[in-house]
Formats: structure tokens, C-alpha cells, sequence
């Protein structure tokens, strides 16, 4: 169903909405996931562009060495944190197909320089959403830019997680420490009290 407001797709007992209209943060973004009656997003999906800078980043071509250089690090949080949350929503379009719906929105984040950003839903019959992501990030030469992601903020209760990939921390530096499989883990286990805070999980 398509309004002027929102595109809302149905299907096997899940409602999905993508606003059309609410400005920055919101118009081209899932701003509800609903299985029956309840309702599974605290917060829009939207693309992230900032993370806390891990042990890994520390060394790196931006420090010279161990240790965060704190201008890098300020100007990466204005940037990617604070500038990335003014989106504006340049075109949205919706298509029927035999087996999905398709919803495409095309979406400029407004940092420095801005980063268009093309968003493809796919909803299928069985009420599985595949969301597809892509981002010219080729203006940002010598900013440093943390990551080039989605944030998706759940709402409290939802503890079990299953993902098929690789088990614990497996970034570059550790990846052949784990095989692809299917896990399950709880959000309460994936936290790791580090002494520097950083990212923790998989």
C-alpha cells in the first residue's frame, strides 16, 4: 500500500513501512518492522558511517603508530556521526514482481563531501525483507572514514541471535581463527568488558 506518506508492505503476518516523508533520518528509511501487532524497531534503519575506533584503528597510517591522534578521531565523530544525520530523501520508487515487491530510494547524506546512497528493499512473500546498500564513497579521499554500514536499534527484549558467518571477534587480523557457520549467541554475550572501550562482538 503506497501513500504519500509511506510505502507499507504486508505479507505472512509482517508489516514493514518505509517513510516517504519526516525529513532527516527518516524519509527512504524502514521506520517499522512489525510481526503481528509488535512492533521490533526502536529507531529507523539508517547507514552508519561512524563506529569507536578499536585497538586496530589505533595503529594505523592516521597515528604514525600506537595511540589515537585526537584531532582525526573529532573530526571523524563531526563528520560521520554528526553530519551523516542530515539525509534528504531525493527519489523513491516501488515495482511489482512475481515473487517481491521491490521499494529503490535514492538518498544523499549530507557530510563532508556528501555521499549518495541507494537503498534497495526487497519483501517477500514470506515476509523476509533483503535490504540491499550501496554508497560512492569516492569524494572522501583523505578523510578517515570508520565504516560503511547499516544501524538498526531494536527494542528491548529481543536477546537471541542467530547469524551465519564467523563465531567471536573475527576482524582481518583474526579471521582465520574461525571457520563460516551458523552461530547463535545472546546479545548479553556478545559484550566484553575491554579496559579501552571499543567495539566488542561479532
Amino acid at each position: 500500500v503506497e501513500s504519500e506518506d509511506a510505502i507499507v508492505l504486508s505479507a505472512n503476518g509482517t508489516t514493514v513501512t518505509i517513510a516517504k516523508t519526516g525529513g532527516a533520518g527518516k524519509a527512504g528509511f524502514v521506520t517499522s518492522i512489525k510481526q503481528g501487532e509488535k512492533e521490533l524497531l526502536a529507531s529507523p534503519m539508517v547507514p552508519s558511517f561512524y563506529r569507536a575506533m578499536t585497538d586496530n584503528d589505533a595503529f594505523s597510517t592516521y597515528t604514525g603508530g600506537w595511540g589515537i591522534v585526537e584531532p582525526v578521531r573529532n573530526a571523524a565523530y563531526e563528520n560521520c556521526a554528526i553530519n551523516a544525520q542530515n539525509t534528504e530523501l531525493k527519489s523513491i520508487d516501488i515495482s511489482k514482481e512475481e515473487k517481491f515487491v521491490k521499494v529503490i530510494a535514492d538518498i544523499q547524506v549530507n557530510m563532508m563531501p556528501a555521499i549518495p546512497v541507494r537503498l534497495e528493499y526487497i519483501f517477500y512473500g514470506n515476509g523476509d525483507l533483503e535490504v540491499n546498500y550501496r554508497a560512492d564513497v569516492g569524494n572522501i579521499k583523505e578523510a578517515y572514514l570508520p565504516e560503511v554500514g547499516m544501524r538498526m536499534e531494536l527494542v528491548p527484549g529481543l536477546e537471541n541471535m542467530t547469524w551465519l558467518g564467523r563465531e567471536g571477534e573475527t576482524y582481518w587480523d583474526r579471521q582465520a581463527g574461525s571457520n563460516v557457520q551458523l552461530n547463535t549467541s545472546t546479545v548479553d554475550e556478545q559484550y566484553f568488558p575491554y579496559i579501552r572501550p571499543q567495539e566488542t562482538g561479532n
